[in-house]
């Protein structure tokens, strides 16, 4: 008897240019395509950024046909269907497709994967719980996320967002300045403006600089910061570039449901994760070991000139940082789900 073939179609939110979509399902992809019992097709969304929202809906219409068609097309009860994250978009239009992919996929015995790494079931409208409880498994990005979709299905597994490791550790550094960074989409600045003072305290105290990557520049008020413009290989070199790397958060429940990616490349890297001690990065950084956990705003200043001041225990952690790493590699990762896509 052969060896059981799944084909897995997998549906992105967005194209790759949206770093949820391209970390979790496009690059996931290439490594899910090493197992020989998976066949895998990317359906990349109709996806139009428009102010006429009624261009949107005729878009999002669009995308609804042609899953259906889809689903109807490749009928085989050894398909599979992972949704990344879909349950945000627009509310009742929104509600409409789930029902009636559900049905469908339930009626053409196909299988339903439901992956979030955000907690997209805070905003208003959305569709989440329906379509955790009608999935056959869910994917989810954090312990906080984990927590809510086993609520609603008891088949959920931490999927965390997976790190690629750099081709040679340890990575060589400069010496003589101390380099802190910071790598997030602009709509995060607002957690580095909250520890400004600490920041501008810590730069005109020590020998050091701030490195900032993202698609645009913040807005400080009072200290100076190298920029880098944000690219998959600028990535690499400005992460190559770094001692320490900073996330900041607020203690709310959308923070909560964040996935600690940020902290992830750092430690791949080994650069020192310094991070609010909050949601998924108490799970990911070993306190005093593989970094620190900020726990009042003092901090920020404390444990980045105690790693300035103590270079031999730095480099202790910074190699402690990238052997945790290593328990999230996209290697690991991906072989997990593939794991549970077999016993689906």
């Amino acid at each position: 008897m052969g060896k059981k073939i799944i084909n897995l179609f997998l549906l992105p939110e967005k194209d790759i240019s949206d770093p949820s979509s391209r970390i979790r399902i496009y690059e996931n992809a290439s490594f899910l395509k090493r197992f020989n019992f998976l066949k895998i097709k990317i359906l990349s969304p109709y996806f139009l950024k428009s102010k006429n929202s009624l261009i949107r809906r005729m878009y999002m219409m669009i995308n609804i046909f042609s899953l259906i068609f889809i689903i109807i097309r490749f009928y085989n009860k050894n398909n599979i269907f992972l949704l990344h994250r879909y349950s945000q978009r627009i509310g009742l239009l929104d509600r409409i497709r789930f029902f009636i992919l559900t049905k469908i996929l339930k009626k053409n015995h196909s299988k339903l994967i439901f992956d979030f790494d955000d907690a997209v079931f805070l905003k208003p409208f959305n569709s989440c719980e329906d379509i955790i409880r009608n999935a056959d498994a869910v994917f989810a990005g954090s312990h906080y996320l984990l927590e809510y979709a086993k609520k609603n299905n008891n088949n959920s597994f931490l999927i965390p967002t997976p790190v690629d490791l750099p081709k040679a550790f340890p990575v060589k550094r400069e010496k003589n300045i101390f380099k802190i960074g910071w790598l997030g989409s602009e709509s995060n600045f607002k957690y580095l403006y909250e520890i400004e003072d600490e920041l501008y305290k810590a730069l005109n105290s020590f020998d050091s600089q701030l490195l900032i990557m993202s698609s645009s520049e913040p807005n400080f008020k009072k200290i100076a910061f190298k920029f880098f413009k944000w690219g998959i290989e600028e990535e690499r070199f400005f992460l190559e570039e770094l001692h320490a790397g900073i996330m900041p958060l607020s203690q709310g429940e959308w923070e909560k449901g964040k996935c600690a990616y940020k902290v992830l490349k750092y430690m791949s890297y080994g650069a020192v994760p310094l991070a609010t001690a909050f949601g998924e990065n108490i799970f990911v950084i070993k306190d005093g070991f593989s970094g620190f956990l900020i726990r009042k705003k003092e901090d920020w200043f404390f444990y980045l000139n105690f790693l300035y001041s103590n270079r031999t225990q730095m480099e202790k952690m910074s190699a402690y940082a990238y052997e945790e790493a290593k328990n999230f590699s996209r290697e690991k990762i991906v072989f997990l789900q593939a794991e549970i896509l077999k016993k689906i």
